[in-house]
């Protein structure tokens, strides 16, 4: 897990956090609650899964035009959030999403682990 990634839009500064149990926690009930106001996350993975790490794993300091929701608003006020942020700058949503992949980024990266020679094994395991 990373550390917090900032960055700063706008005149606002935005702080990006690994994500927690509650983070994943928000997330389920935000799903559940979109699901009930009439927002398929099929329609759309991709928007659907960036909102929710997005609005959870997010603390903005300043005024970006747009306030993240809390998982005890009600399905529509969450809607309207989702249609909110759905609709924010291009280019606001490029750094959110690279500081959201940074903190979420796999400890281990694959250019860092060593190659493995599958024949070899096979030939002899232990070594």
């Amino acid at each position: 897990m990373n550390d917090t990634q900032m960055f700063e839009w706008g005149g606002a500064t935005i702080t990006v956090h690994p994500s927690t149990i509650r983070d994943e926690i928000n997330k389920e009930t935000i799903a559940w609650k979109l699901s009930d106001a009439g927002i398929n996350a099929n329609d759309n993975p991709l928007l659907f899964m960036r909102f929710l790490n997005c609005v959870t794993q997010s603390v903005i300091a300043g005024d970006i035009g747009y306030v993240p929701p809390a998982a005890t608003d009600s399905p529509d006020d969450l809607r309207a959030s989702f249609e909110a942020w759905s609709n924010l700058p291009g280019d606001l949503y490029r750094d959110w999403r690279d500081a959201i992949q940074a903190v979420n980024a796999d400890p281990v990266a694959p250019e860092l682990t060593p190659e493995v020679d599958a024949e070899a094994l096979k030939k002899d395991p232990i070594s």
